[in-house]
């Protein structure tokens, strides 16, 4: 079968010397290549094989390959070995193995986690308390697989490919959700979950970034809180998104106004406002919108408000970043870390001590304080017609086209991507393109698919273009 394998080898630590765009650096499409590999075949009872219909590119795929991860300390928990990407997935059993719980032929998400139960080692601490996304054997090796997720393991494979392997604990039957919508149940499930490490008191919220987990919180918040009144920075800079479409070259990406059609899809999903500016004019905004005051230490170079918002999901976490939401929370908030910034911070903690704040990492999904499974939660979600799904998927690719896929999913909303999938075998049939050859026979040509969301963005910007 077809898989799009990764050699961790080929991966070089992200460093100032090394940022994707600079001269000599390489690519994340350096350690990819398309291969035929063995079909797996499922490794005991309850395990099976899932052949994708629709698997997701993410944040983490692209921290991944562009060696961010191997900057930082996360970067232990990654295979050394070859393996298959794709996390994000949603797709038909094709071969079961003395299963109780799913058949061949379910369509099913994938809960990807791999912890002490899947590996066949002895439970750990975590693990024996019901914390399975915290599991302290993720970097190891057990009789049956290793790595922290499928996507991450060289034994299962992953979602870039034709087909993988996953316990049958791991899958949700969806029924009548549509691969559009199933295909977005792994980051719905990881934004609830950093939802819920709030205590949901106060009645003001700022989102942090522009991407897809962004627009994921702005959406469930105001599902969830209907009261709540959402502020979002639209921030696109990170260590992983540096590339920038052609109409935005001539100025300074951090100062570029969005669209007014990106604006306006967020704040469909539930945002008041929206700012892209210097920090210290956010800041002064967010003081406008709270009522608070702008207290500045003779030596600080930002202000510091003596009330903020009530809790901030910072989908960035650079040093910018973090640094401004600990001056715009209200004493005792919560700040939520999410994204996946550099490992080096310059951000001053003392006003996280001096103000009691609430600081939190969310990295994934399990089972909540509540004892619910965060993916049963989602699932009840992506079932919700109510729920803006539709809109996240913007491009679909064949498995043969990833390189354009990935680079795609690298530029984000500068190439009017929110949301990029591969399409696996397991795929719904879409309308082909039929033309003319030069032979005058029919030929039928399978573009990727840019759907809607993406087309109106594009058509957006081919007429500024036009304009200027």
């Amino acid at each position: 079968m077809r898989a799009i394998l990764v050699d961790p080898a080929q991966i070089t630590p992200l460093t100032q010397k090394s940022r994707p765009g600079s001269r000599g650096a390489k690519t994340i499409l350096s350690p990819l290549a398309i291969a035929d590999i063995p079909t797996p075949e499922p490794p005991a009872p309850a395990w099976v094989r899932v052949r994708p219909a629709l698997s997701g590119m993410c944040a983490k795929d692209i921290s991944f390959l562009s060696g961010a991860d191997l900057s930082s300390p996360i970067g232990v928990y990654h295979p050394r070995k070859s393996f298959v990407l794709g996390h994000e997935i949603v797709g038909v059993v094709e071969e079961t193995r003395k299963t109780r719980t799913v058949r061949e032929g379910d369509r099913v998400i994938i809960e990807p986690s791999l912890f002490c139960f899947h590996k066949g080692l002895p439970p750990c601490r975590q693990c024996q308390h019901g914390n399975v996304h915290l599991c302290e054997n993720r970097f190891r090796e057990g009789p049956l697989c290793s790595g922290s997720s499928i996507g991450f393991s060289p034994e299962l494979g992953g979602g870039w490919s034709e087909g993988f392997l996953a316990h049958e604990s791991m899958l949700i039957p969806v029924h009548d959700i549509p691969d559009q919508r199933a295909v977005m149940a792994e980051p719905l499930a990881s934004a609830l979950h950093a939802i819920m490490k709030w205590s949901g008191e106060g009645d003001t919220a700022l989102v942090i970034g522009s991407g897809t987990m962004s627009r994921l919180f702005v959406m469930l918040l105001s599902t969830l809180y209907p009261t709540l009144e959402i502020g979002v920075v639209y921030e696109r800079r990170s260590a992983i998104r540096e590339h920038r479409s052609k109409h935005q070259r001539n100025i300074p990406a951090q100062f570029a106004p969005p669209p007014d059609i990106d604006v306006g899809a967020i704040r469909a999903l539930g945002a008041k406002h929206i700012w892209r500016a210097p920090s210290e004019e956010i800041i002064n905004a967010i003081a406008e919108w709270v009522g608070a005051c702008r207290l500045r230490a003779a030596a600080d170079s930002l202000p510091l408000l003596d009330r903020g918002v009530d809790v901030i999901f910072d989908c960035r976490t650079t040093s910018e970043t973090t640094d401004m939401a600990v001056r715009v929370l209200r004493p005792g908030g919560t700040l939520v870390l999410v994204g996946r910034g550099l490992p080096s911070q310059t951000t001053d903690w003392s006003y996280a001590w001096h103000n009691e704040l609430h600081i939190v990492g969310s990295s994934s999904y399990g089972r909540e304080s509540t004892g619910a499974r965060t993916f049963a939660r989602a699932k009840e979600l992506l079932a919700d017609p109510a729920l803006q799904l539709d809109q996240f998927v913007t491009h679909r690719y064949p498995l043969e086209m990833y390189e354009e896929a990935l680079t795609t999913a690298q530029t984000g909303t500068g190439a009017s991507a929110i949301k990029v999938v591969l399409e696996g075998p397991a795929a719904v049939m879409r309308e082909r393109e039929t033309i003319h050859s030069t032979s005058g026979s029919l030929e039928e040509l399978e573009p990727p698919v840019i759907l809607a969301a993406a087309a109106k963005r594009a058509r957006h910007r081919s007429s500024e273009d036009s304009e200027s």
